[in-house]
């Protein structure tokens, strides 16, 4: 589809039920991207991370990003935060020009620590609020008042948490009454043994107990110390933007054998994503967690209720599981995901990496045991709600130290590519510097959480997989002009000059952030939903688009991303089509369908 020239606000026209606009006129010639200039879009910032705060290896995990239109102008916006200065939030001028106007917003959030990030509109007023975590805490809830201009609520709202270590932040209905509900992933404020600090323990009654300042955050195991994160917090919205939090062990929280769970779950989230993942018209849950604590895949039972999925569904598990996304990447109507992990797919750094895949011991002859693997993992949904587990025939098994991963149909043939965001301050997993450093000996611990700068730095190239179709991908990243050795954390979609395809942000550690502008000039149509009620963005709804090169869905999201979230919009490949038809399957059970798109 094409029309003006310039990246401007649409001009639409309604339809009924829908209203359309022609989309600008594609600016590229090839499938990929083209990294945009900081000077020449206006979008300089840097996520800076003092060398003295590296010491805490939490907040290595970095920072993110988040888009969305914030003041109603019909260009979308780019919000990215930062560990030790003011965040950003860059209004889009049009034409590729930004301007950082986080000071007049309200949202700069100074010393906050700022980790993710997601737009969304949470008090049902039809604008875009914004949703901010933090490695310290208090995490923040800014409530817009449709000009742009925000107010900080997060007392006011029931959202104030202190001194915790949150990372990213997912929005969705999941008690169904219309509005949206936070969920927001804990991994603890400061890491402990990873940097070298000291657990003081007791005898009580003839076993080794933690205590002191860490007692919830060190257990033993087997004789060691083993360090987990905090419980997540799960905020159900009263339909005001008012919210209260989930008691874990209320009786709605069930496990594998449908038993309430009977303690808290102290893992290391990174990454959380609410998706019907089952298509039963009910938002699932899904957590990324790091280490030894495992993913925990929710389904929801309604009523309130959700249960851990049935053991048997799934055969694997991640071990670092940074981030996750769903996508049919099939085409067979069923939604697959990948789990990103740290793997290198280079020989070289593969042999001088230390594997920790287990360390704990593999029970025997238990049918039931859930391996866990020190790679991602790439599920595909057999359409029973079980999975097969494809990764390595799938040629996306080891992808480097990857944090934000991302499914988009990069060269819009109908199938959705996998973007990947790599790279470590250091490479912890160096076995040449984890020798060097274990000859130091037994150190003050002001001298041990030194030992970080010993390792190298993780440069790697952020990647995209093309899917070729049959399970396969193909690395392309090269090529598609997305091979940025920054280390990169947050991923964002949006289309930032209304041509309707998907560019990219990228938030970078100690690096400007990366704006690429999608290079694709192949017919597409792009969706955006107008919802009832206090869900006014339809999130949670499934789109499907037929007539194309294939029959295609998608289901609109808001956070979600590894300390990230997407513009509030779904890109479909419209291919040789002359005509389309759109249908929606919004949350509360009714759909609508346009033909002749």
């Amino acid at each position: 589809m094409t029309g003006l020239a310039k990246a401007e606000p649409l001009s639409w026209q309604e339809k009924g039920v829908y209203r359309e606009a022609m989309v600008n006129k594609p600016l590229g010639q090839a499938p990929g991207f083209t990294l945009l200039s900081s000077q020449a879009t206006g979008v300089q910032f840097t996520n800076t991370l003092a060398r003295a705060r590296m010491m805490n290896a939490n907040l290595l995990n970095g920072s993110g990003v988040a888009s969305g239109d914030v003041d109603g102008d019909g260009l979308c916006d780019i919000y990215v935060c930062s560990l030790d200065g003011e965040n950003g939030l860059f209004k889009n001028l049009g034409n590729w020009k930004f301007k950082n106007i986080s000071k007049e917003a309200g949202v700069g959030a100074p010393g906050m620590s700022s980790t993710g990030a997601a737009f969304g509109d949470l008090d049902g007023d039809g604008d875009l609020d914004l949703f901010v975590t933090s490695c310290g805490g208090p995490n923040a809830l800014f409530i817009n008042d449709g000009t742009g201009k925000f107010t900080n609520q997060t007392k006011a709202a029931g959202v104030e948490a202190l001194k915790i270590g949150s990372t990213s932040v997912a929005l969705g209905d999941v008690d169904m009454d219309g509005d949206l509900d936070i969920y927001v992933t804990n991994y603890g404020e400061t890491s402990v043994l990873r940097s070298g600090g000291s657990v003081s323990v007791r005898i009580v009654n003839g076993k080794q107990v933690v205590t002191g300042k860490y007692s919830n955050r060190i257990r033993i195991m087997d004789g060691d110390f083993v360090e987990v994160g905090e419980p997540d917090f799960l905020y159900i919205n009263d339909g005001t933007g008012k919210f209260s939090k989930t008691d874990w062990l209320d009786g709605n929280w069930l496990d594998e054998n449908s038993e309430p769970i009977e303690k808290e779950f102290w893992d290391l989230g990174l990454s959380v994503m609410i998706r019907d993942i089952n298509q039963d018209g009910l938002p699932d849950i899904y957590n990324c967690n790091d280490f030894q604590t495992p993913d925990r895949l929710w389904v929801n039972k309604g009523n309130g209720r959700f249960q851990l999925v049935e053991e048997k569904a799934l055969r694997h598990r991640s071990y670092f599981a940074m981030a996750v996304d769903f996508a049919d990447i099939n085409r067979d109507g069923h939604d697959d995901f990948f789990v990103a992990d740290m793997m290198s797919p280079e020989h070289l750094l593969e042999m001088t990496q230390i594997d920790v895949s287990n360390p704990f011991a593999k029970p025997i002859d238990e049918f039931i045991d859930r391996p866990i693997i020190h790679r991602n993992t790439l599920f595909v949904n057999r359409g029973d709600n079980t999975y097969m587990e494809t990764a390595n025939y799938s040629g996306v098994a080891a992808t480097e130290w990857t944090w934000g991963s991302t499914f988009m149909d990069v060269d819009l043939d109908g199938l959705e590519d996998l973007l990947i965001a790599n790279g470590h301050a250091f490479d912890t997993q160096d076995l040449d510097a984890i020798e060097r450093t274990s000859k130091l000996g037994k150190l003050p611990v002001a001298q041990s959480r030194k030992k970080v700068f010993l390792f190298p730095p993780l440069t790697v190239p952020n990647m995209v997989y093309r899917n070729t179709g049959g399970l396969r991908f193909t690395e392309v990243g090269a090529d598609w002009g997305f091979q940025s050795k920054n280390i990169s954390h947050g991923i964002s979609l949006c289309d930032l000059d209304n041509d309707g395809d998907q560019d990219v942000v990228v938030s970078c550690l100690n690096a400007n952030v990366l704006v690429y502008r999608n290079n694709a000039t192949t017919p597409r149509v792009s969706v955006a939903l107008r919802g009832a009620r206090g869900n006014t963005r339809g999130i949670g709804a499934r789109i499907t688009v037929r007539g194309g090169p294939y029959e295609q869905s998608q289901e609109m999201m808001a956070g979600g991303r590894y300390l990230a979230g997407d513009e509030p919009l779904r890109t479909f490949a419209a291919g040789k089509a002359s005509q389309l038809s759109i249908e929606v399957a919004w949350p509360s059970g009714t759909r609508t369908v346009i033909d002749g798109a």
